[in-house]
């Protein structure tokens, strides 16, 4: 039994035993005819007026429980209703906010994938890079070795010393093909006069006698110093490989530029060299 129908059956009780102190105003014939009764007769009245009370008791309660059910009834149904919606919202929110959840872990691993793929163009970049470098790097040592090669070979070439009792060795170089020379001007015989003053020179070096220990140290030291080749003009210097390019032996061009044989050798050496590496 639930408390509505606990409190219906007290309520009924209440009335039953209040009954019992009402009476009605009785009329001095009624009471004549009351006293006239029978002890049995009145009996079965008083048992007729408790069933009778007791069924519009039982009616009252029945009306009255039948009543508060179907408000019980009704307000259940209301709030059973408003726990519906508000469950209903509740998981409209939780599916929104898992919706949302859901959008942003996707959008985090699109960045993600978008993050992998740019550090992956840029590790490629990174190793392209790193190899071009190796490349340079490699490249300047070969041309930095080359170049030092190129140097040492400078450096080692031979300078030809004036030693006081040897004359130029002209057999030693190969000779050049003739080609056609222009008339002498006045210039170039006065060079061929000076280069025959010096080969005559040369040859009464040879026959003089040899000086002492002393004077032939002082004068190898003397020889040993190497020409300054920045003291040959430009001029002289482009003059002497022009005619060497164009065929002259080294005798012509000593003659044509009044120096020595082994100055012009010197001057081929070093910068026709030069020029070679430089155009190479």
């Amino acid at each position: 039994m639930t408390g509505l129908e606990i409190g219906l059956l007290i309520i009924g009780a209440v009335f039953f035993i209040g009954s019992f102190f009402v009476s009605e105003k009785l009329s001095s014939s009624d009471m004549d005819e009351i006293k006239g009764l029978s002890e049995d007769q009145v009996k079965a009245l008083i048992d007729k007026s408790l069933k009778e009370a007791d069924e519009r008791v039982d009616k009252a309660i029945s009306d009255k429980a039948e009543e508060k059910t179907e408000e019980f009834t009704v307000a259940a149904d209301k709030e059973t209703n408003n726990r519906i919606m508000s469950i209903g919202e509740y998981a409209d929110t939780v599916f929104d906010s898992m919706t949302k959840t859901h959008d942003e872990i996707v959008f985090l691993y699109q960045m993600l994938n978008d993050k992998q793929e740019q550090m992956t163009k840029l590790t490629k970049t990174l190793g392209e890079a790193e190899s071009h470098v190796r490349e340079l790097l490699t490249e300047a040592e070969k041309q930095s070795s080359a170049a030092q090669k190129a140097a040492s070979q400078v450096r080692a070439v031979p300078i030809l010393k004036s030693a006081p009792a040897k004359k130029a060795d002209i057999s030693a170089f190969p000779p050049l093909p003739k080609k056609t020379v222009a008339p002498k001007t006045p210039e170039e015989k006065n060079a061929d006069k000076k280069e025959a003053e010096a080969i005559a020179d040369l040859k009464s070096q040879e026959k003089a006698p040899a000086k002492p220990a002393k004077a032939t140290k002082e004068k190898s030291a003397d020889s040993d110093k190497k020409p300054d080749p920045s003291a040959y003009t430009k001029q002289t210097r482009e003059k002497i490989l022009s005619m060497y390019h164009q065929g002259y032996s080294l005798l012509d061009i000593a003659k044509e530029t009044g120096k020595g044989i082994g100055e012009v050798q010197l001057i081929l050496q070093l910068f026709d060299e030069k020029d070679g590496e430089a155009g190479s």
